[in-house]
C-alpha cells in the first residue's frame, strides 16, 4: 500500500506453538474510524471469523484458519453509500465454510430511511449473495436478527418504522429469494436473540410497552409451534439453544452482574428458572450453548483496579459453574464482548484492550474445550508471541477532491500543496491502484481532503477551477463501487 498520509490497520497475528490447538489474534487499530467488535463466528471447517464495524464506510470481516493463520480479510460494501454504518451486526456460518453477514445503516444527516444488507461469502471470501432491504423506499428498516436455515437458506427478522408496524420474519432460499413471511407479535418487536436449533427457529424478543420478554418457536413452514412469556426481571436474552433438558435461554441483568438459565419444556408449558452464582466482580456480556448439556459464559472480571477477559463453563442440569478462567496481561483483553461455538467443542471469543493513547486493540481468541489458548503461561494470561505477522490493510480516506495524476509521489504531493494554498484543504497523495473505488490507473493522485459538504468558499472553488479545470469529488475507499459528487457539493452557501 502506498499513501503519504496513511490510516492503517495492522493485524498482529499471534501464531501458536504446534502443541496447543487454540490461538489468539490481536488486531491493533492505528486509526479512530472504528466503532466496536460486534460479532464472531466459526465456520463448518473450524475457521474463526470476526467482524469489525467501521463508522466511516465499510464493515471488515477477517477469517483465520484452524492454526491461527490469516485466511482472508475484506471489506463489505456499505449498503447506504455515504451513510454511516450503525454499530452492531450479525455474523454466522453459511453452507460449506462460507459466512453470512448482516448490517444496517442510516443517513448521517437525518437518521431515517435505514437500509439493511445481507451478504453471503464463499469459503474464499468472495461475495456470492448481496441483498439490500429498504433501498429506495421511505421506510425505516432495522435488521433485528439473522439466523441459519435449512438448505443453505436463512431467516431474517426485520422491524419497520419503529413501533408503527409489527416485526416480520422472512425465510429466504439459498438464492436470496423469499419463501414466506410472517408477522410477529409486537411482544417480540426488539429481537434480542435468534437461533436455528434442530429444525426450527427460536426467537426471543421484548415487548417495548410492557417490558416483557417472550420466547417463540417458529417452524420451517412459517407457523408458530408455541410462545411463552419469560419470568419478570429475568433480563436480556443473550443465548438460545436446544439442550438435553429442553429449550434453553440464558439471560443477563443489571449490566451483566446477574445471569439466569431458563429451561422451557416442549410446547412451552413449563418454565424453570435458575440464577447462576457468579463470582464477585464478574459481568457477563454473552453466552453460547454447547453439545446439548453445557453453557459457556463470557465477560469481564474486574479486580484490583483492572479487568481481564473471563470465560466459564456451566452444566445445564444444575446451572453450576464447573470451571472458569481469565485471560489477561498488560496487553491482553480487558474483557470479552462476544462468544460463539468453535470447532470440536471449543469457542471463539472477541474482546478489547484500551491503549494509553485512547485507541483500542481487538482480540480474537480461539480456545479449546477446556479454555486453553496459545500464548498462555500457567493460566496467568496471554504472553508475547514467538512470531508476529503484520498484514496491513486500508481504511478509506473518504470524499476527496481529485486534482491531477503524476508518475511519482513527490510530484503529486507538490501539486497538492500548491492547490491547498488556494482552498485551505489538507493536501495528500495516494497510489490509485490501492483503492478499489478509483479507476485502477497506475499513477499517483494529487488530492485535497477529505472534504465535506459546503467546506469551500465560492472564490476558492473558482480559483481552483482556473488552475485545475478537471478536478472532481470522488470517494477513496475499499468498496469496488465508483462514487462521485458534483463540485457544487463543496461550495459554501
Amino acid at each position: 500500500m502506498k499513501i503519504s498520509s496513511p490510516a492503517v490497520l495492522f493485524l498482529a497475528l499471534l501464531l501458536p506453538p504446534a502443541a496447543i490447538a487454540g490461538f489468539s489474534a490481536a488486531i491493533e487499530v492505528l486509526d479512530d474510524y472504528l466503532s466496536d467488535l460486534p460479532c464472531v463466528a466459526s465456520t463448518s471447517e473450524g475457521r474463526s471469523a470476526c467482524c469489525i464495524l467501521q463508522v466511516m464506510e465499510e464493515p471488515w470481516v477477517m477469517v483465520f484458519g484452524p492454526a491461527g493463520e490469516l485466511d482472508w480479510a475484506r471489506p463489505f460494501p456499505n449498503p447506504a453509500g455515504s451513510r454511516a454504518l450503525e454499530s452492531g451486526g450479525w455474523l454466522l456460518p453459511a453452507g460449506e465454510d462460507g459466512l453470512y453477514l448482516g448490517v444496517y445503516s442510516e443517513p448521517r444527516a437525518t437518521g431515517i430511511n435505514s437500509d439493511y444488507a445481507v451478504f453471503r461469502t464463499t469459503p474464499q471470501g468472495a461475495i456470492d449473495l448481496e441483498m439490500v432491504i429498504g433501498e429506495g423506499t421511505d421506510r425505516v428498516y432495522h435488521g433485528e436478527g439473522l439466523a441459519e436455515g435449512p438448505d443453505d437458506g436463512f431467516l431474517l427478522v426485520r422491524a419497520e418504522n419503529w413501533y408503527e408496524h409489527p416485526p416480520v420474519a422472512v425465510r429466504y432460499s439459498a438464492e436470496g429469494l423469499p419463501i414466506w413471511s410472517v408477522g410477529l407479535p409486537m411482544e417480540a418487536f426488539n429481537t434480542h436473540a435468534l437461533e436455528w436449533a434442530s429444525g426450527s427457529w427460536l426467537l426471543c424478543g421484548r415487548d417495548h410497552y410492557e417490558d416483557e420478554e417472550v420466547l417463540l418457536r417458529l417452524q420451517t413452514n412459517g407457523e408458530f409451534a408455541w410462545s411463552v412469556a419469560l419470568p419478570e426481571d429475568s433480563g436480556k436474552p443473550v443465548a438460545l439453544g436446544l439442550t438435553d433438558l429442553g429449550y434453553a435461554v440464558c439471560t443477563i441483568a443489571e449490566y451483566g452482574s446477574r445471569a439466569y438459565l431458563l429451561l422451557v419444556m416442549e410446547g412451552g408449558d413449563a418454565v424453570r428458572s435458575f440464577e447462576i452464582d457468579l463470582p464477585e466482580g464478574v459481568e457477563v456480556s454473552d453466552a453460547a450453548f454447547v453439545d446439548g448439556d453445557r453453557l459457556a459464559l463470557a465477560g469481564t472480571l474486574g479486580e484490583n483496579g483492572g479487568s481481564d477477559g473471563w470465560l466459564a463453563m456451566l452444566d445445564v442440569s444444575d446451572a453450576a459453574i464447573s470451571w472458569s478462567r481469565t485471560y489477561g496481561s498488560p496487553d491482553g483483553p480487558d474483557g470479552f464482548d462476544c462468544i460463539a461455538p468453535g470447532a470440536e467443542g471449543g469457542f471463539v471469543l472477541g474482546g478489547t484492550t484500551s491503549l494509553p493513547d485512547g485507541q483500542q486493540r481487538f482480540w480474537l481468541l480461539c480456545v479449546d474445550p477446556d479454555g486453553s489458548v496459545a500464548g498462555e503461561q500457567s493460566g496467568t494470561g496471554l504472553t508475547s508471541p514467538e512470531t508476529v505477522v503484520h498484514a496491513p490493510m486500508r481504511f478509506p480516506v473518504g470524499w476527496v477532491l481529485a486534482c491531477s495524476t503524476f508518475e511519482t509521489e513527490q510530484e503529486a504531493m507538490a501539486r497538492a500543496i500548491v492547490l491547498s494554498s488556494l482552498t485551505g484543504l489538507e493536501p495528500g497523495a495516494l497510489w490509485i491502484p490501492d483503492w478499489p473505488s478509483l479507476s485502477g490507473y497506475e499513477a499517483w493522485l494529487a488530492y485535497l481532503g477529505p472534504v465535506y459538504r459546503r467546506c469551500v468558499s465560492p472564490g476558492s472553488l473558482e480559483a481552483l477551477a482556473e488552475v485545475c479545470p478537471d478536478a472532481y469529488v470522488i470517494w477513496a475507499g475499499m468498496s469496488f463501487e465508483r462514487r462521485t459528487l458534483p463540485m457544487e457539493y463543496l461550495q459554501e452557501e
